[in-house]
């Protein structure tokens, strides 16, 4: 593995291919395909007689559609610049997928606990699905939209910070990470352990 100093330095050099403001851009592209076709595409593999019910359940409301729809989202991500660093993203990172479970060593864990959209693919991704479902989550729970937007920052700095910190781990440390509590803001570290990457630390 680099040393972390050029880990940090290649991480750096990224920013000239995709600024990090340039990361918040997006509208829809010119002949983007039919929503409602992306979704039956996705659909055509799953037993026939669960769909109805699937489409019941995304019709409750915008983050219960958001949460059903993850291939749709991915087709818009799939439109945008990314830096290039590619890791084994969760493919559908939402607040409602990450939950408690016990640790081999018996310990309460919170982590992401739905694999089923795993694949490789840019880290960026999960990281801006997991920060959209923050303000749909928080939108449908009555909170203001200054909230949620607070809520989708906090995240995000979380998540840099975190990596910043996993970046400098050995391995065998960053297998076992553990939560922090809140800081003085109300703001807990990301709380699920990333895997390790060589890209830890790049961005």
């Amino acid at each position: 593995m680099l040393p972390l100093s050029e880990r940090r330095e290649r991480g750096k050099k990224l920013r000239h291919k995709i600024g990090r403001d340039r990361q918040a851009d997006w509208c829809p592209k010119k002949g983007r395909s039919d929503p409602v076709a992306t979704i039956l595409a996705a659909n055509s593999n799953r037993l026939r007689y669960l769909v109805p019910i699937k489409m019941g359940r995304m019709a409750a409301g915008p983050f219960a559609f958001f949460r059903g729809a993850a291939p749709l989202m991915a087709a818009d991500l799939a439109t945008l610049p990314v830096c290039g660093l590619q890791v084994q993203i969760c493919g559908d990172a939402h607040v409602r997928n990450l939950g408690a479970y016990a640790a081999p060593e018996g310990h309460l864990v919170f982590d992401i606990n739905d694999f089923d959209e795993t694949i490789p693919g840019p880290w960026e991704w999960d990281v801006k699905r997991l920060a959209t479902s923050l303000v749909l989550a928080g939108r449908e729970a009555g909170e203001s939209n200054t909230g949620c937007w607070d809520s989708a920052e906090a995240m995000v700095r979380s998540y840099r910070t975190s990596m910043d910190r996993f970046a400098a781990m050995p391995v065998r440390e960053l297998a076992k990470v553990e939560t922090h509590p809140p800081d003085q803001r109300g703001t807990a570290v990301l709380l699920y352990a990333v895997p390790f990457s060589p890209a830890a630390g790049q961005t």
